[in-house]
């Protein structure tokens, strides 16, 4: 079993949730080190006069430290990307020893970009369900994953290993529910439920 935390920031990611039901299926324990981000959302509210004043970027550093994680997890959009590779960062210098796994849509843009901060690991390009579980087994084992569909990874040489492009899943029924525990202690009762019923566009622009 490994200790995995997440990273969240400002509301619930479904990706998230989707991942720590995964991770939990194979029995690892899962956490969560969340900011609300008050009056810098990075969305639609941003003061950063009165954001100064409610920074949690040390609280959430304590809490990952608190945590001792063996792998962060993060899953940014653009907007959250610097965020939470500073975070990423400095949670590393504090223990180096931290595998730093990225996913996402930002990740899976500019998968390039992001590798040449120097600080994930790993990174998965598209969709993680079937592939994030063979990393964790990977990271378990103190193994470099040998050709694990949409992910890239950092091997001991220093050099980025590409794993191929990996189907879409098509039976989203075998997937579990989303986890909503993960979040329980951040997401108010009156906040907006997050679910997913189907992935992808309908349209072809």
């Amino acid at each position: 079993m490994m200790h995995i935390t997440f990273l969240g920031l400002g509301f619930e990611q479904l990706g998230v949730s989707l991942l720590s039901a995964i991770a939990k299926q194979q029995g690892h324990r899962v956490c969560l080190a969340y900011s609300a981000a008050l009056f810098d959302d990075r969305y639609n509210f941003n003061m950063p006069a009165l954001a100064s004043l409610f920074n949690e970027d040390k609280e959430v550093l304590k809490t990952i430290e608190r945590q001792q994680p063996d792998v962060l997890a993060c899953s940014p959009i653009t907007s959250t990307y610097q965020w939470m590779i500073n975070i990423a960062k400095r949670a590393k210098e504090g223990k180096p020893n931290l595998k730093v796994v990225f996913g996402g849509p930002h990740v899976s843009a500019v998968p390039d970009v992001v590798m040449q901060d120097g600080v994930v690991d790993c990174l998965c390009v598209g969709e993680g369900d079937e592939s994030f579980p063979l990393i964790l087994s990977a990271i378990e084992r103190n193994e470099e994953p040998v050709s694990v569909s949409n992910f890239w990874y950092r091997n001991t040489k220093g050099e980025i290993v590409k794993g191929g492009r990996g189907p879409f899943i098509q039976d989203l029924d075998r997937l579990p529910i989303f986890d909503k525990t993960l979040w329980e202690d951040y997401i108010r009762v009156g906040d907006p439920y997050y679910t997913m019923a189907t992935r992808g566009c309908p349209y072809r622009c």
